[in-house]
């Protein structure tokens, strides 16, 4: 009978310790979960945000590339005015204002955005 009561403790002891092994997994288990949870907002998060600096980029890279369409035309029409060869000092002016004007107006489009 002494044998059978010690069995009865023994066993109680490794259900004991089973439960508290099997409550640690389990929370182990929620912690994963909500950790690769939080992970997948924050995926999602960098995926937008990167689909939104895309746009940008691509938005201002098509400022530029009208903005220096603008400049050659420009350029082109002061060579031309200035008879295509002639390196006088007022189309060394015009050139000068010409990219002054471009540059205060980046400098003025970008503190606007």
């Amino acid at each position: 009978m002494l044998d059978l009561i010690e069995s009865f403790y023994m066993l109680s002891f490794v259900t004991e310790d089973l439960q508290s092994q099997m409550r640690d997994v389990n929370e182990a288990h929620e912690s994963t979960v909500n950790k690769l949870s939080l992970s997948e907002n924050e995926i999602t998060k960098l995926k937008e945000d990167n689909r939104s600096l895309r746009m940008a980029l691509r938005n201002r890279s098509q400022e530029l590339d009208e903005e220096n369409i603008r400049l050659r035309d420009q350029v082109r029409r002061i060579l031309w005015r200035s008879g295509g060869g002639n390196h006088s000092e007022s189309l060394y002016r015009e050139l000068v204002f010409a990219a002054t004007a471009c540059h205060f107006g980046r400098l003025k489009s970008s503190v606007n955005k």
